[in-house]
């Protein structure tokens, strides 16, 4: 099963993410072949992290738990909410193997259906598969969240949240590319 992490850093906790990332480094150095993706969550003005996202393959929950609590970070007292969700991954992509680019950052659209999301989105799938096909050339990783009881084959008639993580704009894009791209994913939904 595959799982999206996602840490929110409690307030004034800076110095003591410096005083623990070299533990937390080798903690995420023992994981390589279960990690999709890994990496801080930055304030826009990307100076500050906020937070920490994985994408990581685990048997269950309980892994998955124990996979995040026991991380230095965690251990540390950093992080003031976590979040744990199962993931159907669309993409065949890992974070090691796609090339980062200058002057670009990553952001992550984090997006969670409404209650009848599922109706809403079906007549949508086609229009939804061209325009992440458009988009292809910024998107590292992108899926489905699923709930647990969700089996894996019925994700997209079922599940009831969402996920992107794109790359490839520059600072000054980045505000701008992540509203758009999240305002063309919902506007038909909304009805704009």
């Amino acid at each position: 099963m595959h799982w999206l992490i996602k840490c929110r850093s409690k307030p004034d906790t800076d110095a003591l993410r410096l005083a623990t990332i070299d533990a937390h480094r080798r903690f995420l150095d023992g994981y390589p072949e279960v990690t999709w993706y890994s990496g801080p969550i930055f304030t826009d003005d990307n100076r500050n992290a906020i937070g920490s996202l994985r994408l990581i393959e685990f048997p269950g929950r309980d892994a998955a738990l124990a996979y995040i609590h026991a991380d230095p970070y965690t251990k540390a007292g950093i992080f003031e909410a976590i979040n744990v969700e199962r993931w159907k991954p669309a993409l065949d992509v890992r974070q090691r193997d796609y090339p980062r680019k200058e002057g670009t950052m990553q952001f992550v659209i984090h997006c969670h259906d409404k209650p009848d999301g599922g109706a809403r989105r079906a007549p949508l799938e086609g229009a939804h598969f061209e325009y992440m096909k458009a988009h292809r050339g910024i998107v590292v990783a992108r899926g489905a969240l699923l709930d647990d009881d969700v089996r894996f084959d019925e994700a997209w008639h079922c599940c009831n949240v969402g996920l992107l993580a794109a790359m490839g704009v520059t600072k000054e894009q980045l505000r701008f590319t992540a509203l758009q791209l999240l305002q063309d994913a919902i506007a038909p939904i909304e009805g704009r």
